[in-house]
């Protein structure tokens, strides 16, 4: 569970830091305000202006959610197997 900590805020860190880079300060504010929606908004920004929408913040935000689903999947089956009292 701690990787899904770990692997979203750093996502959540570097969408805060492009925010910053590309928009300044206020953009920054607003993504570290709005997470999901913060996100994205960069990788579609991004998308729209390279023409790649595999950027890195999408890479992250696909591997945080990959994770999320695997480990949500490995909970539900270690408690559904669980011996019931």
């Amino acid at each position: 569970m701690m990787l899904k900590v770990i692997l979203g805020t750093l996502v959540h860190f570097f969408a805060i830091y492009i925010a910053w880079n590309i928009s300044g300060f206020w953009a920054a504010v607003l993504t570290l305000i709005f997470p999901v929606m913060g996100e994205a908004y960069w990788i579609y920004q991004i998308w729209s202006h390279t023409g790649m929408f595999w950027s890195a913040l999408a890479i992250g935000c696909a591997s945080y959610i990959g994770i999320w689903i695997v480990l949500s999947v490995l909970v539900g089956i270690a408690a559904a197997t669980e011996p019931r009292r």
